[in-house]
């Protein structure tokens, strides 16, 4: 019996130690988690706007261009070479696609309307999207039998498509992943999803404000209607939902479609939360969510600025 009672203890021992070393080594390795991609992300001035990247090895932020002008929907290619987006040319009254190399400074301007005139004989477009890194965009428009149409094109090659869009009015374009496109509603305020190759449209959640969608992990932050003071995060596989964090008094998040982003991984969730001062004044603070540990932190912060912010995206 005391042969078999110390086998028993040795057992329960051996049990003991594989567990509580598999919890150290997940310990480890959340604990030693790093990023492995640079963070930019724009600050307006009314003026002219500012290119900063945060450096994850660094941890310390840099200013790393300037444009006359507000900067704005912009994406960035994988390799980092080149910043894309749009500016408005107040003195032309035209919107521009501009395309800034990050290593030289040197800015290239094209008129988005010529191409869009060219494709579709309207002057101008409604909603944009710029993605694939800068070299194709998206944009809603209405024909004359007002229906609403969406122009694909690719700057590479000059091909385009045309294909007639939701029959509701669309607020935002969120992205392009994984041959999917995402996008919000006007009055209907849901969250819908395209396929760009059978062209099928599925509304996947309802009362949204804007999100923000994380196709590698199938995760999707976003706010609900009349209420920017809670983030929440639907899991796509499981259908569940819960939320980030609830803001404090007085203090807001941003704008998901503009200023927030995936990480590529699909790890971290990147946004900003702004603490309203007098005369529209406000903190802002630039915050990291890791999905997987549930920890957040602060990269960049702001205080009583009337500046205006938003993260460059990324390819995922």
């Amino acid at each position: 019996m005391a042969k078999k009672s110390k086998k028993a203890v040795y057992v329960v021992i051996a049990i003991v130690i594989v567990l509580v070393g598999s919890m150290a080594v997940r310990l480890f390795i959340a604990n030693t988690y790093k990023m492995q991609q640079n963070i930019y992300f724009t600050e307006y001035d009314m003026n002219d706007t500012a290119i900063w990247k945060y450096d994850p090895l660094r941890e310390e932020v840099s200013e790393v261009g300037k444009l006359s002008g507000n900067f704005y929907k912009c994406v960035i290619d994988r390799d980092e070479a080149y910043i894309t987006g749009l500016i408005y040319d107040k003195d032309e009254q035209v919107t521009k696609l501009v395309r800034y190399e990050l290593a030289t400074g040197r800015v290239e301007f094209q008129e988005l309307e010529a191409y869009i005139k060219d494709a579709t004989g309207m002057v101008a477009g409604e909603k944009i999207l710029i993605y694939d890194g800068g070299n194709k965009f998206l944009v809603s428009y209405y024909d004359i039998k007002q229906d609403q149409m969406w122009l694909f094109y690719d700057f590479i090659t000059g091909q385009y498509d045309i294909v007639k869009g939701d029959t509701h009015e669309v607020d935002q374009f969120l992205g392009v992943y994984d041959g999917t496109l995402w996008y919000t509603t006007y009055a209907e305020r849901a969250l819908c999803r395209y396929d760009l190759e059978t062209r099928e449209k599925t509304k996947v959640l309802d009362s949204v404000h804007d999100a923000s969608v994380n196709s590698a992990a199938g995760i999707i932050a976003y706010t609900k209607k009349n209420n920017s003071k809670m983030i929440y995060l639907y899991d796509m596989n499981s259908r569940r939902t819960k939320h980030l964090a609830l803001m404090r008094w007085n203090t807001y998040y941003a704008n998901l479609y503009s200023e927030s982003q995936w990480s590529n991984d699909g790890r971290l969730f990147f946004y900003v939360t702004s603490f309203i001062k007098f005369f529209n004044a406000a903190d802002d603070s630039f915050m990291v969510y890791d999905y997987k540990s549930g920890k957040k932190f602060c990269i960049f912060k702001v205080r009583n600025t009337l500046h205006r912010f938003g993260y460059i995206a990324s390819e995922q």
